[in-house]
């Protein structure tokens, strides 16, 4: 089956910027005395905000409304933007996206990020020139796992679920691309381990976008 269109997360799978998230999080709760381990925070990144809020709040048997979980969410937001500055690309990144669009795979940013976080990590990319279509928070009501990033990603260029693949660093990603009917490609990058990334419904697992380039002739073949 060929590979026409290829989505990309991008926090922890194209930018190294997963434990940033982590410590905004932890910041957030914080700034209103909620002691959440950070290992559990971790284990959250990639799914929709108010979806990992309430999950982990709710966890710890700790109250929670739409009011908490706005004020929680403004908080992350601008703790994480004092880091962009610092964003790093990870290995391989911006060549694992060329290579795709070389090979004639049109190539999607399949983020749930808001714009500017996003407009960030495109900057630090530079990685436009390959870029046929983006997706931010607004394109959707709720993020990953929900499948409608993935859908309006598709939407976006008109491309068929059953020629597209999807690489991302979450179990999040991997859920909402398998339940589009998209394959997935995951990768450790995020820290999530190789079997639960694989449970999720990866096809493969791959370290980072480095290992990805060295394997791709493989991969493409294969899939």
């Amino acid at each position: 089956m060929s590979i026409a269109t290829v989505l990309f997360d991008v926090d922890g799978t194209l930018i190294d910027t997963v434990y940033a998230h982590v410590d905004a999080w932890d910041r957030a709760f914080h700034s209103r005395d909620i002691s959440i381990p950070e290992w559990e925070i971790h284990r959250q990144i990639g799914k929709d905000g108010s979806l990992l809020v309430r999950d982990l709040l709710t966890r710890h048997d700790i109250e929670v409304d739409d009011e908490l979980i706005a004020v929680l969410s403004t908080v992350h937001a601008t703790a994480f933007a004092t880091t962009t500055d610092r964003m790093s690309v990870l290995p391989g990144a911006r060549d694992l996206v060329q290579a795709c669009s070389d090979r004639g795979a049109t190539v999607v940013l399949a983020s749930s990020s808001p714009a500017d976080e996003l407009d960030a990590a495109r900057a630090a990319l530079d990685i436009d020139a390959w870029i046929d279509a983006v997706t931010t928070s607004a394109d959707v009501e709720t993020a990953k796992p929900d499948t409608g990033i993935v859908k309006v990603a598709l939407d976006r260029v008109g491309a068929d679920a059953s020629t597209a693949l999807m690489f991302g660093d979450a179990v999040w990603d991997s859920i909402a691309a398998t339940a589009a009917g998209v394959r997935s490609i995951g990768l450790l990058s995020g820290g999530i381990s190789r079997d639960e990334l694989l449970s999720a419904g990866a096809r493969m697992v791959f370290t980072d976008p480095a290992d990805v380039v060295d394997s791709l002739d493989d991969l493409w073949e294969s899939l």
